[in-house]
């Protein structure tokens, strides 16, 4: 789905919320329910974005200062093109995200690291499978992130589809790509939340602000452990 597509989708969503609170009638509680559940959404669907970036920023920053302790040369730095950094910093620049967003993504990026140190060579063999290039379309993407769904959506499994993510990104700057072929995979990632109904289930489940913030990392970690078939999503 294209960036316009996504933006049609929540424009139609909130235009439908307008229009349903006009209308009134008998079944007013029942509308002003589903209201409420819709704006959930949309909401969780708003803050994703900046959810995501800072849980980009949070990991790669741990990443670059681990490897700087170690002596070691091979930080995506080296290879990265300035715009692709400067999208990848862009996380710090003003958006229209909840004030709470970057807090939450930076401690989910602090749980990810853990995440991403057991299962880095899945992940790998998932990004080998996109065969990625600036051509890459979300559909392959797609159909790759999907596979860490198979059995249902938790916790531990969003957290592990930001971690794919994350790899996808550092994979992106370590070959050289564009900062605008970063932007997309950050779309990808929001998209892919908004078109498999995983905003839906966040909003159900708290949102990322009262959920996420409240959850323990054992919490966490016990959530992402239920993915029982993890070795098998390659």
């Amino acid at each position: 789905m294209t960036d316009s597509a996504v933006l049609d989708c929540r424009l139609s969503g909130f235009k439908f919320i307008e229009k349903k609170m006009a209308s009134g009638g008998e079944d007013s509680t029942s509308n002003n329910q589903e209201i409420k559940s819709e704006e959930d959404e949309l909401a969780v669907v708003r803050d994703t974005e900046g959810v995501f970036r800072h849980f980009m920023f949070q990991r790669y920053q741990d990443e670059e200062e681990r490897e700087e302790e170690r002596g070691e040369m091979n930080s995506p730095t080296a290879t990265a093109r300035p715009d692709a950094l400067e999208e990848l910093r862009s996380c710090n620049d003003v958006h229209p995200f909840s004030q709470h967003v970057p807090v939450i993504g930076r401690r989910l990026g602090e749980i990810g690291d853990e995440i991403d140190a057991k299962y880095k060579e899945q992940f790998k063999d998932m990004i080998d499978s996109l065969s990625l290039t600036p051509a890459t379309a979300y559909e392959t993407f797609a159909a790759v992130a999907r596979r860490l769904f198979r059995s249902g959506i938790n916790w531990g499994r969003i957290v592990a589809l930001l971690c794919f993510g994350y790899e996808i990104a550092v994979t992106v700057i370590r070959r050289g790509f564009s900062g605008s072929f970063l932007r997309r995979i950050i779309r990808f990632v929001v998209d892919f939340i908004f078109n498999e109904r995983i905003a839906q289930w966040i909003a159900q489940h708290g949102g990322w602000v009262s959920k996420i913030s409240c959850l323990s990392y054992h919490k966490i970690i016990s959530y992402y452990f239920e993915i029982s078939n993890i070795s098998k999503i390659a």
